[in-house]
């Protein structure tokens, strides 16, 4: 089964030739399958000429597109490059390591690109934690992939490009959840893979990257994307000292996204046949 490899950066050359690019190499993966796409006309030269002497010239076969500035925008210009019967494996450049328990990445990849290619859904997430604990791989139940409402993790993920589906610039600092909520409503569910995750970390430089962000600036993606999804989403409070580095604070709103309309319709269902129930009653 074939299957694309989309990798958007901003100015972090170093990042993907010491990270994600190594780790692709190293499992085999064809650098001719893999796009990386970058900002601007400076941005494509500076990429080009790096990749062309990465691994004694075999980045020559990895292709670097002009696209757009910005995480959101990038993301909205991958979506509509590909085509519709295009399978595209999404990644970010700083990967630190790739986990899974299927024998190979190749394997892994070329599995979940069959399912999602055979499915009726677009968006195929994977497990969100990096922790192989919670991953509990060699559950069997967790060996099936699963259909329903499941966020899928930005740096991370598989999809059908659709441009029906469009990321909002309002929404950037919860980009992930804005699109896995649209994919959610668009085809009815999502799927997910849980033995499959990554390890990396939110770079926050200022130079480069898309993790740029504040918590003012977070909330502010946050409730926007709330306040148009009251039925995709509950709000908790989180704490982590981790949060600390990444936003200033260490206690900040978190959305879990859960479909509030499929319980309402199962609760009316429910009284509808109680209704249906007592009135057979009646009649007798």
């Amino acid at each position: 089964m074939s299957y694309k490899v989309a990798i958007p950066s901003y100015n972090r050359v170093n990042q993907l030739l010491q990270k994600t690019l190594p780790l692709l190499e190293k499992e085999d993966i064809d650098f001719s399958d893999i796009t990386i796409f970058v900002a601007n006309k400076q941005q494509y030269d500076l990429y080009r000429d790096a990749l062309d002497k990465f691994s004694n010239g075999k980045g020559k076969k990895i292709k670097v597109v002009k696209g757009v500035k910005g995480i959101v925008e990038i993301n909205n210009f991958i979506n509509n490059y590909y085509k519709p019967s295009d399978i595209v494996f999404y990644v970010h450049d700083d990967m630190d390591k790739f986990i899974y328990y299927d024998k190979s990445l190749k394997e892994t990849l070329k599995k979940c690109a069959e399912y999602l290619k055979n499915s009726p859904y677009g968006l195929m997430s994977f497990n969100p934690t990096g922790n192989e604990f919670y991953m509990r791989g060699d559950d069997e139940n967790n060996k099936k992939f699963k259909e329903g409402m499941y966020y899928a993790v930005g740096c991370l993920f598989m999809f059908k490009p659709n441009p029906k589906i469009v990321r909002s610039k309002d929404t950037w600092a919860v980009e992930d959840y804005d699109y896995s909520i649209k994919s959610y409503k668009f085809y009815g569910k999502n799927i997910r893979y849980d033995r499959f995750s990554c390890k990396t970390k939110i770079n926050n430089n200022k130079d480069g990257g898309c993790g740029i962000r504040d918590y003012k600036t977070y909330l502010k993606s946050l409730m926007n994307l709330y306040n148009r999804n009251k039925d995709y989403i509950n709000l908790v409070e989180k704490t982590n000292k981790t949060y600390l580095k990444t936003y200033g604070v260490e206690t900040i709103k978190h959305p879990r996204l859960v479909d509030k309309t499929s319980k309402n319709k199962t609760s009316k269902n429910k009284t509808m046949k109680n209704k249906t129930s007592k009135n057979k009653t009646m009649k007798k």
